[in-house]
């Protein structure tokens, strides 16, 4: 068992050992959030791929712009502060393609009315919201028969795909459990459990 000299030895320890719980927890819950992702947006029934953009998954795409940001705490100021977010920076752009954003008008990147869209900023609301999609007429294959197929007006990917919802029902459910876990992993014993 580890001797503590002083009370800041005491509290760097404590400080330390609790960050190390929030990284976790932080971890776990991206984790969560990208397999809500995948269940409601990437793989809903019935599965659709789209034709006029590949998605990119973990490489580049929405599913993989989920992560935690960084630990702010310190024990004198108290309440930690973690969140989990959507980073813009980890999507590829590729407006040409589709790629979350799209073209200037007639294929142009430059010129009054001509300027590309980068979507990256706002794809988690877009996404489950279903608003903003304005490249027409979308094209889809379909996953079990191969048929591809276009979409005339309002098509499924307009309507909202909410992967928020059921991420946060889940976090209800598993963040004690979550937060014993991590903590047990340090070593660390609690009680009355």
């Amino acid at each position: 068992m580890p001797t503590y000299k002083n009370h800041q030895q005491l509290m760097d320890a404590i400080t330390g050992d609790l960050i190390l719980v929030l990284e976790g927890v932080g971890e776990s819950l991206v984790a969560m959030v990208k397999e809500s992702v995948e269940e409601n947006v990437y793989f809903p029934p019935p599965v659709r791929r789209p034709v006029r953009y590949e998605r990119l998954g973990e490489n580049g795409g929405f599913l993989g712009s989920w992560t935690r940001s960084d630990i702010e705490f310190s024990l004198d100021k108290g309440n930690p502060s973690l969140k989990i977010l959507s980073d813009p920076n980890l999507m590829r752009l590729d407006a040409e393609n589709y790629i979350h954003g799209r073209p200037g008008e007639g294929g142009q990147t430059t010129g009054l009315f001509g300027e590309e869209v980068d979507r990256r900023e706002n794809m988690d609301k877009f996404i489950a919201e279903g608003i903003e999609w304005d490249f027409y007429p979308p094209q889809y294959e379909d996953e079990e028969s191969g048929e591809k197929y276009m979409e005339d007006g309002d098509g499924w990917w307009q309507q909202p795909r909410d992967y928020w919802t059921p991420f946060m029902a889940l976090v209800e459910m598993q963040f004690q459990e979550i937060g014993r876990r991590e903590i047990t992993n340090l070593g660390l014993k609690l009680k009355g459990v």
